[in-house]
């Protein structure tokens, strides 16, 4: 495919040239604006919906910190039933998170969102470019989305951290409740 150098449009997603002195523009859509400002972003740009302690939240923000991408998170607590809410279910119908937003693009998964910021915006590479070594990397994280991260949160995280401390508050209460009837809390 014969390149040209009239047309340069700068960054990672719209950075190859547009040729439209041959027939090669027919094998390329014209370029998104939206895409092509991806490298100009603001705070205001990028929305990162999400609760700090989700894993799949940080790991968005993760991606946007190692990119050097400015967001603006919003704080979306799904153990409180915010993901519920009719407003974060026109986001993402499955009422999940994170979701992000760019622009006018709203993504959620968090494979996609990755993605998405690894090409979208200029910085270093999040994802090896060699096509066995990114196989390879998507495998390993198929196991631990597959294998390993529900008896991880479920049976350990659950088990051992979230129950004990929820046992020792019913406790505390269940102990303390005959003084609050004494006084007449």
């Amino acid at each position: 495919m014969r390149r040209c150098s009239n047309v340069h449009r700068p960054g990672r997603i719209s950075g190859a040239p547009w040729c439209h002195s041959s027939a090669t523009h027919l094998l390329r859509p014209p370029p998104h604006p939206a895409l092509d400002r991806a490298n100009t972003v603001t705070a205001s740009d990028v929305i990162l919906y999400g609760p700090g302690y989700s894993t799949y939240t940080r790991t968005a923000r993760l991606a946007l910190e190692e990119k050097g991408v400015s967001y603006r998170p919003v704080e979306v607590d799904f153990l409180r039933g915010a993901a519920k809410t009719p407003e974060h279910l026109s986001r993402h119908p499955f009422g999940k998170v994170p979701v992000l937003e760019h622009g006018d693009l709203r993504l959620y998964e968090t494979a996609a969102i990755t993605d998405y910021i690894d090409n979208a915006f200029s910085g270093p590479p999040l994802q090896p470019k060699d096509v066995r070594a990114r196989a390879l990397m998507l495998q390993v994280i198929g196991i631990t989305v597959s294998y390993v991260y529900a008896p991880m949160v479920g049976q350990i995280l659950v088990e051992r951290l979230i129950k004990p401390v929820s046992v020792k508050r019913q406790t505390q209460r269940s102990w303390n409740q005959p003084c609050v009837d004494f006084v007449g809390g």
